[in-house]
């Protein structure tokens, strides 16, 4: 049943696809605040038709946003409506029991191979683990507090199950998930489980039955129509990939602390002291840093100084042993067999040692050097995503 918060951390999602899935069903504001703080490696928004605008936004700022799909809403009174008698009356449907995981599971299996979920639209959800989350979730119905299954037998063979979600203090109830063999497909059996979860909630005193589906799943939202269902409600579904993945967490499908590139949060804490570093190289133009945007997959670049301003060890040590041999600075400071220095284009592309050109624009020789109380939007720090966006320019050369 979606209710609507914040953005939050999906521990099932989290765990199953060895990454930092966070979710949201309400925006305050501008979502990127949230974002940076909350660790996420995508973030994935459902929010109303029309009112997703500013995640959208999120691709300007160095972020990849994914259109996920539409999810539809449905409804149907359940004090006004009757359901029918079911079409198959030689089918027993009774509550699921822990003996029917196993057929549960393979039928879950069966009846959603085939299905294009919102996770298959992001390339870093796995086909096999978006279908293992299914597996768990009808799983789970049938030992919450607040959920039920039921399974289907045809001749003593389990063809079909149904799991739901009550709110009974406010008399709703919500379809989760249903599910028919393949070879049932046509024979009137998924509209009998939706007959039959409407009777028991009906019988219990329940107002209301909702259902919901991706836009694009026409078939069952004829059921739905039939069954005195109406639309009433639809959802942008959003995945918002952060670049680049969290350094301080786990590599994608790894475990914790496997993954050395930096966080959006790293990023920050470098972008915030650039005015200092920039007053330090503003003089000749040079640092003794280095650029690793030859690590294909960081594509991030970023310099550092050993004079004036002592790099933090946090902000060098992700990139010790990671990056290709004399692309990076030893903790000392020291730089040996460093590339051949390169001039960026534009506000773009690698520093190599020269410029620290992917932290911050080059200080203008036709302006007094930059203060805390004289800087000119040509020297002003950019943002972490624009540090994405140069970097990502870097890596593609």
């Amino acid at each position: 049943m979606l209710e609507h918060a914040g953005l939050a951390r999906s521990a099932p999602d989290s765990d199953r696809f060895g990454l930092e899935v966070w979710r949201a069903t309400r925006l305050d504001g501008d979502p990127l605040p949230q974002l940076l703080a909350s660790g996420a490696d995508v973030a994935i928004y459902r929010l109303p038709v029309g009112s997703s605008q500013p995640v959208r936004a999120l691709a300007q700022r160095g972020f990849e946003v994914i259109d996920a799909g539409v999810l539809v809403y449905y409804t149907v009174d359940l004090r006004r409506y009757v359901p029918a008698a079911p079409v198959n009356r030689e089918v027993a449907i009774t509550q699921a029991t822990p003996q029917d995981d196993a057929a549960m599971a393979r039928l879950v299996d069966a009846s959603f191979a085939d299905y294009s979920s919102h996770y298959l639209a992001n390339p870093l959800f796995p086909r096999a683990l978006a279908l293992a989350g299914y597996r768990e979730w009808a799983l789970r119905h049938r030992a919450g507090a607040r959920t039920s299954s039921w399974i289907a037998r045809r001749a003593g063979e389990v063809v079909g199950f149904a799991c739901c979600e009550a709110d009974a203090a406010r008399g709703i109830a919500n379809g989760g998930i249903y599910g028919v063999l393949p070879s049932e497909s046509g024979q009137g059996l998924f509209g009998d489980l939706i007959r039959h979860t409407q009777r028991h909630y009906r019988e219990l005193g329940f107002i209301e039955m909702r259902m919901s589906t991706k836009i694009d799943n026409y078939a069952v939202q004829k059921v739905w129509a039939r069954e005195g269902f109406h639309l009433y409600a639809a959802y942008d579904t959003l995945h918002v990939n952060v670049p680049p993945t969290r350094g301080e967490g786990r590599a994608p499908g790894g475990p914790a602390g496997t993954d050395p590139r930096p966080s959006v949060a790293t990023m920050r804490r470098i972008s915030r002291g650039l005015p200092s570093w920039k007053q330090a190289i503003s003089g000749s133009g040079r640092a003794t840093g280095c650029c690793c945007a030859s690590w294909p997959a960081m594509g991030a670049a970023f310099a550092t100084t050993s004079r004036s301003v002592a790099a933090p060890a946090s902000c060098l040590a992700p990139w010790h042993g990671v990056s290709p041999p004399g692309t990076c600075m030893e903790a000392n400071g020291s730089r040996a067999a460093l590339p051949a220095p390169r001039r960026a284009r534009r506000g773009h592309g690698c520093c190599a040692w020269t410029r620290v050109r992917c932290l911050s624009r080059r200080p203008s020789t036709r302006s007094a050097p930059t203060t805390s109380s004289n800087t000119s939007p040509k020297t002003r720090p950019r943002s972490p995503a624009s540090i994405v966006r140069c970097a990502r320019a870097a890596s593609s050369r």
